[in-house]
């Protein structure tokens, strides 16, 4: 699977799980945020494919992405993710306009 291929998934996992990416000129790389109950993954346009995976593993590994369709690849990813970031006591974000 290409870095293409992977960033394209990971945004369609983005999408189904209610978040919406969103690619700009920033002057920092950029992250997930929540606003009024609706989550945004924001990033900067400039950077490269891995940093862009990067950033969008690091913004699901916060969600409930369960029942989500997930390749391998970004499975994988986002657990190693998970497992490195969080605190035990973490609550998961529940995922928003699941309909």
């Amino acid at each position: 699977m290409t870095k293409r291929d992977l960033l394209q998934h990971l945004e369609a996992v983005a999408k189904q799980a209610g978040v919406k990416v969103i690619y700009d000129e920033l002057r920092g790389e950029g992250g997930l945020c929540r606003c009024k109950e609706r989550y945004f993954l924001i990033l900067n346009a400039r950077l490269s494919q891995h940093q862009k995976i990067e950033l969008i593993v690091d913004g699901l590994a916060k969600l409930d992405l369960t029942g989500l369709p997930l390749l391998p690849e970004a499975r994988v990813l986002i657990e190693r993710e998970t497992m490195t970031k969080k605190r035990p006591d973490e609550v998961l974000v529940p995922v928003l306009n699941r309909r």
